[in-house]
Protein backbone atom coordinates (compact mmCIF):
# COMPACT_ATOMS: atom_id res chain seq x y z
CA UNK A 1 0.00 0.00 0.00
CA UNK A 2 2.84 2.35 0.82
CA UNK A 3 4.27 1.69 -2.63
CA UNK A 4 0.96 2.59 -4.26
CA UNK A 5 0.67 5.82 -2.26
CA UNK A 6 4.27 6.65 -3.03
CA UNK A 7 3.68 6.01 -6.75
CA UNK A 8 0.50 8.06 -6.64
CA UNK A 9 2.28 10.97 -4.91
CA UNK A 10 5.11 10.78 -7.46
CA UNK A 11 2.70 10.72 -10.41
CA UNK A 12 0.73 13.62 -8.91
CA UNK A 13 3.97 15.54 -8.36
CA UNK A 14 5.06 14.96 -11.91
CA UNK A 15 1.66 16.08 -13.19
CA UNK A 16 1.81 19.23 -11.08
CA UNK A 17 5.32 19.99 -12.33
CA UNK A 18 4.16 19.40 -15.90
CA UNK A 19 1.19 21.72 -15.48
CA UNK A 20 3.39 24.41 -13.93
CA UNK A 21 5.96 24.10 -16.69
CA UNK A 22 3.22 24.29 -19.34
CA UNK A 23 1.85 27.40 -17.69
CA UNK A 24 5.29 29.00 -17.56
CA UNK A 25 5.88 28.01 -21.15
CA UNK A 26 2.61 29.61 -22.23
CA UNK A 27 3.47 32.74 -20.26
CA UNK A 28 6.94 32.80 -21.79
CA UNK A 29 5.45 32.41 -25.25
CA UNK A 30 3.01 35.25 -24.58
CA UNK A 31 5.87 37.43 -23.29
CA UNK A 32 7.97 36.55 -26.32
CA UNK A 33 5.07 37.31 -28.67
CA UNK A 34 4.51 40.65 -26.95
CA UNK A 35 8.22 41.49 -27.19
CA UNK A 36 8.19 40.65 -30.91
CA UNK A 37 5.07 42.79 -31.43
CA UNK A 38 6.68 45.68 -29.55
CA UNK A 39 9.86 45.34 -31.61
CA UNK A 40 7.90 45.32 -34.86
CA UNK A 41 5.99 48.43 -33.76
CA UNK A 42 9.28 50.21 -32.98
CA UNK A 43 10.72 49.19 -36.35
CA UNK A 44 7.59 50.46 -38.14
CA UNK A 45 7.73 53.76 -36.23
CA UNK A 46 11.39 54.14 -37.13
CA UNK A 47 10.67 53.28 -40.75
CA UNK A 48 7.82 55.83 -40.84
CA UNK A 49 10.17 58.43 -39.38
CA UNK A 50 12.81 57.72 -42.01
CA UNK A 51 10.21 57.81 -44.79
CA UNK A 52 8.91 61.13 -43.45
CA UNK A 53 12.43 62.57 -43.45
CA UNK A 54 13.16 61.34 -46.98
CA UNK A 55 9.87 62.74 -48.28
CA UNK A 56 10.37 66.07 -46.51
CA UNK A 57 13.91 66.44 -47.83
CA UNK A 58 12.80 65.64 -51.39
CA UNK A 59 9.97 68.17 -51.27
CA UNK A 60 12.29 70.79 -49.77
CA UNK A 61 14.90 70.14 -52.49
CA UNK A 62 12.20 70.57 -55.13
CA UNK A 63 11.12 73.89 -53.58
CA UNK A 64 14.72 75.10 -53.36
CA UNK A 65 15.28 74.20 -57.00
CA UNK A 66 12.09 76.01 -58.00
CA UNK A 67 13.33 79.06 -56.06
CA UNK A 68 16.62 78.88 -57.97
CA UNK A 69 14.73 78.91 -61.25
CA UNK A 70 12.56 81.85 -60.20
CA UNK A 71 15.63 83.77 -59.01
CA UNK A 72 17.39 83.08 -62.32
CA UNK A 73 14.31 84.33 -64.15
CA UNK A 74 14.28 87.48 -62.03
CA UNK A 75 17.94 88.06 -62.88
CA UNK A 76 17.14 87.81 -66.59
CA UNK A 77 14.20 90.18 -66.22
CA UNK A 78 16.30 92.72 -64.33
CA UNK A 79 18.68 92.98 -67.31
CA UNK A 80 15.89 94.70 -69.20
CA UNK A 81 15.65 97.49 -66.63
CA UNK A 82 17.47 100.79 -66.50
CA UNK A 83 20.84 100.82 -64.73
CA UNK A 84 19.59 102.52 -61.53
CA UNK A 85 16.57 100.21 -61.18
CA UNK A 86 18.64 97.15 -62.10
CA UNK A 87 21.10 97.80 -59.26
CA UNK A 88 18.26 97.86 -56.74
CA UNK A 89 16.67 94.67 -58.13
CA UNK A 90 20.01 92.89 -58.32
CA UNK A 91 20.64 93.65 -54.66
CA UNK A 92 17.23 92.25 -53.66
CA UNK A 93 17.73 89.23 -55.91
CA UNK A 94 21.15 88.57 -54.33
CA UNK A 95 19.57 88.65 -50.87
CA UNK A 96 16.91 86.16 -51.95
CA UNK A 97 19.57 83.94 -53.50
CA UNK A 98 21.63 84.01 -50.29
CA UNK A 99 18.55 83.06 -48.25
CA UNK A 100 17.88 80.15 -50.62
CA UNK A 101 21.49 78.98 -50.30
CA UNK A 102 21.26 79.27 -46.50
CA UNK A 103 18.13 77.12 -46.43
CA UNK A 104 19.74 74.55 -48.70
CA UNK A 105 22.74 74.41 -46.40
CA UNK A 106 20.54 73.98 -43.33
CA UNK A 107 18.70 71.12 -45.01
CA UNK A 108 21.89 69.30 -45.96
CA UNK A 109 23.62 69.83 -42.62
CA UNK A 110 20.73 68.80 -40.37
CA UNK A 111 21.22 65.50 -38.60
CA UNK A 112 18.17 64.12 -36.82
CA UNK A 113 18.56 64.40 -33.07
CA UNK A 114 15.19 63.11 -31.97
CA UNK A 115 11.55 63.32 -32.91
CA UNK A 116 10.89 66.63 -31.15
CA UNK A 117 13.98 68.26 -32.68
CA UNK A 118 12.95 66.99 -36.13
CA UNK A 119 9.46 68.47 -35.75
CA UNK A 120 10.95 71.81 -34.67
CA UNK A 121 13.42 71.80 -37.57
CA UNK A 122 10.64 71.04 -40.08
CA UNK A 123 8.40 73.75 -38.64
CA UNK A 124 11.15 76.39 -38.66
CA UNK A 125 12.40 75.34 -42.09
CA UNK A 126 8.90 75.44 -43.62
CA UNK A 127 8.29 78.85 -42.07
CA UNK A 128 11.51 80.25 -43.57
CA UNK A 129 10.82 78.54 -46.92
CA UNK A 130 7.33 80.06 -47.09
CA UNK A 131 8.70 83.47 -46.22
CA UNK A 132 11.32 83.20 -48.96
CA UNK A 133 8.72 82.04 -51.48
CA UNK A 134 6.51 85.03 -50.65
CA UNK A 135 9.46 87.41 -50.99
CA UNK A 136 10.33 85.99 -54.40
CA UNK A 137 6.70 86.31 -55.51
CA UNK A 138 6.44 89.90 -54.27
CA UNK A 139 9.61 90.87 -56.14
CA UNK A 140 8.37 89.16 -59.29
CA UNK A 141 5.01 90.94 -59.04
CA UNK A 142 6.69 94.32 -58.54
CA UNK A 143 8.93 93.65 -61.48
CA UNK A 144 5.96 92.63 -63.66
CA UNK A 145 3.94 95.69 -62.68
CA UNK A 146 6.82 97.97 -63.68
CA UNK A 147 7.03 96.41 -67.13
Amino acid sequence: MKKRILKLVMVAGICIIGIISCTNSAEQRANRDQAVSDSLARVKACQDSVNDEIEFRKEAEDKLQANNQKIASLREDSKKEREDIRAKYDKEIDELDQENVKLSSQLHQYKEEGKDQWKKFKHDFNKEMDSLGKSISRLAERNMSKS
